[in-house]
Order: structure tokens, then sequence, then C-alpha cells
């Protein structure tokens, strides 16, 4: 798995067209929040990018994978 491109993006724009919402996914964001924020949709687009930081934060720990220039180094 290629671990840079899991790594979740989340778009923020005032453009709310489904057009330009489908644009930004289909270039690989994760997410797209329009403006004004919708607090609760705002809230739970960043849990979910958290627990995949969580998520992959342990991974990384019990595969003994360490943040370095080179993300598949091993110790």
């Amino acid at each position: 798995m290629d671990v840079i491109q899991s790594i979740p993006i989340i778009a923020l724009s005032a453009d709310a067209m489904d057009t330009d919402v489908k644009k930004t996914l289909d270039m690989g964001f994760t997410d797209y929040i329009t403006k004004p924020i919708n607090v609760a949709k705002f809230i739970d687009t960043i849990d979910k990018a958290l627990a995949w930081v969580i998520y992959f934060s342990n991974l990384f720990f019990y595969l003994g994978i360490f943040w370095t220039k080179d993300l598949n180094a091993r110790f």
C-alpha cells in the first residue's frame, strides 16, 4: 500500500456546485467541505481523517516502520 497516496486530503471551498465537488473528488481528495462550514459535517470529516492518522500511526509502530525520508525504512 502506498502510504502517501492514502493520506486524507480535505478540500474546503465556497464552490458548492455538484460538478465542482465531483471534479475535486475525482482529483483524489478524500472529502469536500463547502463554506459556510456546516460544523457537524466539518467535525465528522476531521474525525474520519484523524481516525486514519491514529490507525496508521499504530500500524507503523507495530510494524517497526518509522517516518524518515524513506517511508519504507525498517529498523
